[in-house]
């Protein structure tokens, strides 16, 4: 019963720890297996990496973190989404994915051709190149179908229509009113006058 191994009783080795409360050791300790706990641990250095500020030093795998400081990454893959302000000093407000949908509130400028295949929606006063897109139903004029024009409409080119349905004027002149048609008879009333040989 007094033998001893390394001067220290093995039977005292089986004393339940959990009833000592608090355990200080003072030296460094080795583990080559592993070390499995049932309350907490206080150290100051793991493996020569320093413990104390670790929540701000270290990236953890398992749980949700802020960092607020500039990283360094010389590579890495990111299994799920992460949310920076900005990557190689690039903010990343600057940047549009074009893979999801994706909402704009501030002004971009783009600097090549862009292509949008699904649809692009402008809330009101937004512009593109100075154009109001939002109102361009009442400010131009489509290519392909009917339109239904209300209001002044100034033409600054050569303009080819099919048919036109004017209830107005073109260029002040009520064409049903103020000009005589060659291919009809047309009866007139009142003073006319010919500026040039009429036939």
């Amino acid at each position: 019963n007094d033998a001893t191994i390394n001067n220290i009783d093995p039977s005292s080795l089986k004393i339940d720890v959990s009833t000592l409360g608090v355990l200080v050791v003072e030296d460094a300790v080795n583990f080559s297996v592993p070390l499995t706990c049932t309350g907490d641990v206080t150290a100051s250095t793991i493996n020569g990496l320093s413990l104390h500020g670790i929540e701000n030093l270290y990236w953890r795998r398992s749980v949700d973190q802020d960092i607020n400081v500039n990283v360094h990454i010389n590579q890495a893959v990111f299994l799920e989404a992460v949310t920076g302000s900005s990557i190689n000093g690039n903010q990343m407000t600057d940047y549009l994915d074009f893979r999801s949908l994706q909402m704009i509130s501030g002004s971009y400028t783009f600097q090549d051709s862009v292509t949008v295949k699904g649809n692009l929606e402008l809330g009101p006063g937004s512009t593109v190149n100075g154009i109001d897109v939002v109102t361009l139903n009442n400010t131009v004029l489509t290519l392909y179908g009917d339109q239904t024009i209300e209001g002044p409409m100034n033409c600054h080119s050569r303009l080819t229509i099919g048919t036109l349905d004017l209830s107005g004027t073109l260029n002040g002149i009520n064409l049903s009113t103020d000009l005589m048609r060659l291919d009809e008879d047309f009866e007139h009333k009142g003073h006319l006058v010919f500026v040039s040989n009429t036939v």
